[in-house]
């Protein structure tokens, strides 16, 4: 009996393909043929807020010392209503500038809890204004595949016609 030869990928091929493609704006997904597409994320106004009152309530900053190893995880559903109506601090995680409280399974597995989050030492100095950050990220499946646009003060962003843009 004659078998045709079929040409299977390897999956480090697909996850090169499926990358290029991200790169590209999205398309057809090389596994399965669904239409996948990353998304950008901009840092923005409210966002630095959160930031900013997560800072304040951390722990982190204590007689006018900043502390960044001091930092707790703080509850979301203790923050201004503003704050927990935005439901946008989760994005700050993408720039490096927040992380959430994690706690050990019986099995040894990490597990997040959600509505816990602590500014990282990254986020408390992009906070005081002592390192720029990317504008952007670029996001596929919670994951970022791109940083981009250029670097930024704290205290220059703002929001134009829904734009990350320097005042």
């Amino acid at each position: 009996m004659l078998q045709e030869k079929i040409n299977y990928k390897q999956p480090t091929d697909r996850k090169v393909d499926v990358y290029d493609i991200l790169n590209d704006g999205g398309g057809e997904c090389p596994c399965c043929g669904t239409t996948i597409k990353p998304y950008k994320v901009g840092i923005t106004p409210k966002m630095v807020r959160e930031l900013q009152w997560l800072v304040s309530n951390c722990g982190a900053v204590k007689h006018g010392q900043v502390i960044p190893g001091d930092a707790v995880a703080v509850d979301i559903s203790k923050a201004p209503q503003d704050i927990k109506d935005s439901r946008t601090v989760s994005k700050l995680r993408f720039f490096g500038l927040v992380e959430r409280k994690s706690r050990l399974t019986e099995l040894g597995k990490e597990v997040e809890i959600q509505g816990h989050w602590r500014p990282t030492g990254k986020g408390i100095k992009f906070l005081l204004g002592l390192i720029k950050v990317h504008k952007t990220a670029t996001v596929f499946r919670n994951d970022v595949i791109a940083l981009g646009g250029e670097k930024v003060y704290c205290a220059s962003i703002s929001v134009k016609d829904g734009q990350v843009d320097d005042v």
